[in-house]
């Protein structure tokens, strides 16, 4: 019950009245007024703007056959091929890293400052988890990991492993958030004050490993190639966002998490998101009935490379016509999202879609909107 990762996992009474929870010791909590809700803190993101940077590994990986061929990493796994490959190494620029300590255990006993109020809260042998935290000579970057890209993440996850590697050490601790999702990893690292909440952002890094930023599209010759489908009507036109975590969904099905709250709980979403994400892997075709996989779904989850995932995932959009004629749309604006009008989108919708009227069309163009964007961070189109 006190597992609140994110702000929207808070029950609505910590809503309304502006309340958080922390442990002090096991079994025993706090819960004060945290109106500004410095518990969380919300994730510029690099990802629905611009391409990753390419990271080129300094080990062959293809050489490892306890790495996962397809794109659907644990969090345990997205860090040790981060660091495996040297990303780590490169984006910490603290020397070599060795791996002591990761896990559950107790915090030890520390003191702390509650956001927007003078009172100071003892810590002691509260339960906590490292995900990984690796020594430098002169530093100890301490990794809090997430699969799927997240809005925000409790601060707690990674202050408290702070507070308690800051008393075994005097070497400078390095928190960072390490996401992935759909072979691209976001670093961010931060600084950490004498208050809890108070998190600054140094620098955000977005990378994929061993692949180039974009793929080269010829969009004329792929419309050419593919023909148009009849539109999926008897499935809701989709309301999700993000496309990463639309495939993040189907590699996760394929591999066998099925259940609702395994599938929130890896994602960092709520039932309600999770729901929407599943309804646009059904509409795409990569999903049918109740999250079961169909056989363009599990190809796929078992596409090795991202740039192949992107182009799968492009030619499929081009079956169904709101998205193909949305991309054309696209096309006619130079590919430029910023000239992109939402009213255009908005009647490309209602040509197809008698059953999406009202607000609900304004929700389903941002959808689409965020669509062609991500298409750009992927797509080089020529």
């Amino acid at each position: 019950m006190a597992k609140l990762d994110s702000l929207s996992d808070r029950p609505n009474v910590f809503e309304e009245f502006g309340l958080n929870i922390l442990p002090t010791e096991r079994g025993t909590y706090i819960v004060f007024k945290d109106p500004k809700n410095r518990s969380y803190f919300s994730l510029p993101s690099l990802v629905q703007t611009t391409p990753p940077e390419q990271y080129i590994s300094r080990v062959e990986l293809e050489l490892f056959d306890s790495i996962p061929k397809t794109a659907a990493y644990t969090e345990f796994q997205a860090i040790d091929v981060a660091h495996l490959s040297g990303l780590l190494n490169a984006f910490c620029a603290e020397g070599d890293l060795e791996l002591t300590t990761r896990g559950r255990m107790s915090s030890g006993e520390f003191d702390m400052w509650l956001p927007e109020v003078e009172h100071m809260v003892h810590i002691k042998n509260a339960q906590i988890e490292i995900d990984s935290a690796y020594e430098a000579q002169s530093a100890i970057p301490l990794i809090e990991a997430k699969t799927g890209f997240r809005a925000d993440f409790n601060v707690r996850q990674l202050q408290y492993p702070y507070l308690y590697l800051s008393k075994l050490s005097k070497k400078r601790i390095v928190p960072i958030l390490l996401a992935y999702s759909n072979g691209q990893y976001q670093l961010s690292e931060f600084s950490i004050g004498e208050h809890f909440g108070q998190l600054e952002m140094i620098r955000q890094n977005y990378y994929v490993i061993n692949e180039p930023s974009v793929v080269n599209v010829d969009l004329e010759e792929m419309v050419k190639a593919i023909p148009s489908e009849p539109e999926p009507s008897d499935i809701p036109l989709p309301q999700a966002n993000d496309l990463n975590k639309v495939i993040d969904v189907v590699c996760l099905i394929e591999q066998g998490v099925t259940e609702l709250p395994d599938i929130t709980e890896t994602l960092g979403v709520v039932e309600r998101q999770a729901y929407y994400y599943g309804d646009a892997a059904k509409y795409l075709g990569y999903l049918a009935g109740k999250r079961a996989i169909t056989a363009d779904g599990a190809s796929l989850a078992q596409e090795k490379s991202r740039l192949g995932r992107v182009q799968m995932l492009l030619r499929r959009m081009l079956t169904r016509p709101i998205l193909r004629d949305s991309i054309l749309y696209l096309e006619s604006r130079k590919f430029s999202i910023e000239s992109v009008d939402s009213n255009g989108l908005a009647e490309i919708i209602k040509r197809y879609r008698s059953d999406v009227t009202g607000d609900t069309v304004v929700r389903r163009v941002s959808t689409i909107r965020n669509w062609l964007r991500w298409l750009l961070t992927c797509c080089s189109f020529g």
